[in-house]
């Protein structure tokens, strides 16, 4: 929900503190101005697309478009890793966890001195949970 505010003087304005304000958050405070709204309305988002890239959304049942910022739009998000992992299959993965979590205790065990006894409990605590789930898995 959106309150609306009572006036558009509320809305940021260019001034020498405030010189850079975005495209996007610009368009909005100055949709939203339009449409002369009151009390609170209703926003949905129309479609949706990638930050600095152009947004419909519905605004107290009013399309509302906000125009590509032209900025260079945000790399995607890269499924490489992931997607090894599950090509990998789910034993590969179980057992670089298991590596992972052993070498964790070693290194527990090796270094425990060294280690703030405050958050020692805590670390045991995990690593023994970790542990714990991995042999709920293999065993079914």
């Amino acid at each position: 929900m959106y309150a609306a505010r009572p006036s558009s003087a509320t809305w940021p304005r260019r001034t020498r503190a405030c010189c850079c304000l975005p495209p996007q958050v610009a368009a909005l405070g100055a949709a939203l101005d339009a449409l002369r709204l009151t009390g609170r309305a209703e926003v949905t988002v129309a479609r949706a697309a990638p930050l600095g890239g152009e947004q419909i959304l519905r605004v107290a049942g009013r399309r509302v478009v906000l125009p590509s910022d032209g900025r260079p739009a945000v790399p995607p998000l890269d499924l490489g890793s992931p997607i090894l992992a599950v090509a990998a299959g789910r034993d590969d993965v179980l057992r670089l966890v298991e590596d992972a979590t052993r070498e964790a205790s070693d290194r527990v065990a090796a270094h425990r001195d060294l280690l703030d006894p405050v958050f020692l409990p805590e670390i045991e605590r995990r690593l023994a949970l970790v542990n714990e789930r991995l042999v709920t898995i293999r065993c079914g």
